[in-house]
């Protein structure tokens, strides 16, 4: 077995709490498949997967109209999922949060809110936040010491600078943040 899978998760909940059960068994550096984006929140959340490191998949036909799955609904490759389909693949191989070393000891996510999750990869830190809606501090675990940019890297966006070795950033959001730390320590 070359990836732990997801297994027919309910929704998005399932994938990430799978994802981090599934690491935690197999080593925070095992290769986790979120399964069937379609069986996510919405039939789309692609950030529950690689937010936490996982790799996107989806089953799909074509052409439209060729076919309907029952657990599934409609899963033609239309011209509009195409286009999330490419944002989001495009993502997951700028970050490769697949190859990172999951930071499953940084919270817990039975208590913290918003539930966050922690990969560390080529020393930078991409952490993922999931919530309905939230507004408020988050902390930024497991920092060095010193000063550090902050990006929200699904939507190129600067979210400013924090101090380690526990950053706290006040963020705004709906369904999902993921976030790329970065030192700016030109000393490392």
């Amino acid at each position: 077995m070359n990836q732990t899978v997801a297994s027919d998760p309910h929704s998005s909940w399932h994938i990430r709490i799978k994802g981090k059960t599934l690491k935690a068994l197999t080593g925070t550096k095992s290769v986790f498949y979120g399964d069937h984006v379609e069986l996510s929140d919405e039939r789309c959340d692609f950030a529950s997967t690689v937010g936490i490191g996982g790799v996107p998949g989806t089953k799909f036909t074509w052409p439209v109209g060729a076919h309907d799955n029952k657990e599934t609904g409609d899963i033609a490759l239309t011209p509009e999922k195409e286009k999330v389909w490419a944002k989001w693949i495009n993502i997951y191989k700028d970050k490769m949060l697949s190859k990172g070393l999951y930071r499953g000891d940084l919270y817990d996510i039975g208590y913290d809110r918003p539930e966050a999750h922690a990969v560390q990869k080529d020393g930078t830190m991409y952490y993922a936040f999931y919530a309905p809606s939230y507004d408020g501090d988050v902390e930024l675990r497991g920092l060095e010491k010193g000063i550090y940019s902050v990006m929200d890297y699904e939507n190129d966006r600067d979210l400013g600078t924090v101090s380690g070795p526990t950053g706290k950033l006040k963020v705004s959001f709906t369904t999902h943040l993921l976030v790329e730390v970065k030192s700016l320590d030109k000393s490392e």
